[in-house]
């Protein structure tokens, strides 16, 4: 995750890479276009922001804040409008796991009942599929970028 220093501030995150990492984090992820759908913001306007291209203006996030069910005042922050006068809580929501993720971790962990072999073609498989899946993102990331 890329990060800058303000001229006499403390180490922040970029907006863009926060937002990137928090769409992908929900489940199922939100992408540009779903965010601009929602919120009626400029998909080519949201990519900016994405890229760190251009900041969002408080009025921008005052309308994305809902959609993505964080509060306004922690978003201001996160786009470096200033700091509230608490501290804000992390606002990057843990990803919910899926029960079938859940169910092959435990059927993949060394400790599991399943034989070491069967555990090992199911690695080659889930592996395989995963494969499959990154490259369909890569492809759609380029097509939305």
């Amino acid at each position: 995750m890329r990060t800058h220093a303000p001229v006499g501030g403390p180490m922040t995150t970029l907006f863009g890479d926060w937002l990137d990492n928090f769409m992908r984090s929900q489940n199922p992820p939100i992408d540009r276009r779903e965010l601009s759908r929602r919120s009626s913001v400029d998909v080519s306007l949201i990519g900016r922001w994405i890229r760190n291209d251009v900041r969002p203006t408080p009025d921008r996030l005052r309308v994305i804040a809902p959609v993505l069910g964080v509060d306004y005042g922690n978003l201001l922050t996160l786009a470096g409008y200033g700091a509230p006068t608490e501290p804000a809580p992390e606002v990057v929501a843990a990803p919910r796991i899926d029960p079938l993720a859940a169910e092959l971790d435990r059927m993949l962990d060394p400790n599991s009942p399943l034989d070491p072999e069967r555990r090992d073609k199911l690695r080659l498989v889930v592996n395989q599929v995963m494969d499959a899946e990154r490259a369909a993102m890569r492809r759609r990331r380029r097509r939305s970028a």
